[in-house]
């Protein structure tokens, strides 16, 4: 059995540089001395908080297999779970590709499918979570920029196209939650997003940033995980950041000056979809910010509409600031420090819905050995998959 270790050894020692930049606390040059200095300061320690009032408390999130067939076909399977007090729903979706599709759209359908599947979960049961809190694995604030677009999907149909399907579910989640005083969470595990990364390059704390900034910006912004992971190691919170247009910039851009471009791309809805955008144009702006429970953990993303105990801000209104007033972010950290269960727990709901809607690779074998027997014969994994499966 031949080893690799000698040439591992050998490629580290040759991204030697790199590798301790990424990993070093130390600022490797004056721009990231800067920065640093900027996030530290707004680095705030946990405050001591009394837990929330009881409220009832639900959390959503799902999982997927995807599985390439000896055929060229590939099968998506997706699964969501709701639980919360007396209450336990699922939800199933079964997808499948032929061998034209391109594997850069699969990938999409897979993203946009699971994500349906979760926040239609949420919205069937939401008038049971009125005035309660609802967990939601993952941003829908960084969903949005990437729903703006229609789904290719050669030699299929393009109405209704599972983006726009994704968008307007978003934002109908969003608006019943508003109407029913359900406090929506958004916690994230990981980030690659660089939202606190480019607002302290682009503005001071005080000021929004400025939309030429957006557009026409070069600057070479860390991943806020990074970032944080470099600059700060101690328990806290960053100091909360309002965002609206940030995200859509420059790229998207035309959602705020001329929503044309963006209607023509949605074909045969364009009608509906000019009233989707200006919908998503005036739904609220979000509030984000990193939570590090203890000291070294690692920090979780925590995003929420931000009208929750405060006045609502248009997504239009504004494109990134902190927040000046922290103490409106106290309700926020009482839940979800109520709800921390250590490192490996960082949401007990969450957690206890992920053990139980994960898919396995032995839960994916009896959902392929039930494919098989319902199609009365023998479906087999492509040679690839099987050498590994």
């Amino acid at each position: 059995m031949p080893t690799f270790i000698d040439l591992l050894c050998g490629e580290i020692s040759r991204k030697a540089s790199l590798l301790r930049q990424l990993w070093s606390r130390a600022p490797t040059n004056e721009g990231e001395l800067e920065l640093f200095k900027r996030v530290k300061a707004t680095w705030l320690p946990n405050p001591a908080l009394e837990p929330p009032p009881l409220k009832r408390a639900f959390a959503v999130d799902g999982s997927m297999i995807e599985r390439s067939f000896n055929n060229a076909a590939s099968v998506f399977i997706g699964q969501a779970l709701l639980i919360g007090p007396d209450i336990e729903e699922k939800a199933l979706r079964l997808e499948v590709y032929r061998g034209t599709l391109d594997r850069a759209t699969m990938d999409r359908l897979n993203s946009i499918y699971l994500r349906e599947l979760e926040v239609s979960l949420a919205l069937k049961y939401v008038e049971e979570m009125e005035n309660g809190v609802l967990f939601l694995d993952g941003s829908l604030y960084s969903m949005l920029p990437h729903i703006l677009y229609p789904v290719a999907r050669s030699g299929q149909p393009a109405f209704p196209d599972p983006a726009f399907d994704l968008l307007k579910k978003i934002l109908l989640l969003l608006k019943k939650a508003e109407e029913l005083k359900v406090t929506v969470l958004c916690l994230s595990k990981t980030s690659n997003d660089v939202l606190l990364s480019r607002k302290l390059i682009l503005s001071k704390d005080e000021e929004d940033i400025p939309e030429e900034e957006l557009s026409s910006s070069k600057a070479e912004a860390l991943p806020d995980a990074e970032l944080l992971f470099r600059s700060t190691n101690d328990a806290g919170f960053s100091r909360p950041l309002i965002v609206g247009k940030m995200s859509f910039y420059p790229r998207h851009a035309a959602l705020f000056t001329d929503q044309r471009e963006l209607i023509k791309r949605f074909a045969i809805e364009e009608e509906e979809a000019s009233d989707l955008l200006a919908e998503l144009w005036n739904s609220p702006a979000h509030g984000v910010f990193y939570w590090r429970p203890t000291a070294n953990d690692d920090p979780i993303r925590v995003d929420f509409p931000w009208m929750l105990y405060v006045e609502k801000v248009p997504l239009r209104q504004v494109f990134a600031i902190f927040a000046d007033d922290i103490s409106r972010l106290h309700p926020v950290l009482s839940i979800i420090q109520n709800f921390y269960g250590g490192t490996n727990v960082y949401n007990a709901l969450l957690w206890q819905a992920d053990k139980a809607v994960r898919l396995t690779k032995e839960k994916a074998d009896i959902y392929l050995s039930v494919l098989n027997s319902k199609l009365g014969e023998r479906v087999r994994l492509d040679r690839s998959s099987r050498r590994f499966l």
